[in-house]
């Protein structure tokens, strides 16, 4: 049990990571097409 709930723990880490990265990834995206 605690060895799937590490897992679930890091893969949620990964999940955050990857998502503020998009964002950051869309943010320059978008600064880039209003200007």
């Amino acid at each position: 049990m605690f060895y799937y709930f590490h897992d679930s723990f890091a893969l949620g880490l990964k999940d955050l990571k990857t998502t503020y990265k998009y964002s950051q990834i869309i943010k320059s995206n978008q600064g880039r097409s209003n200007r």
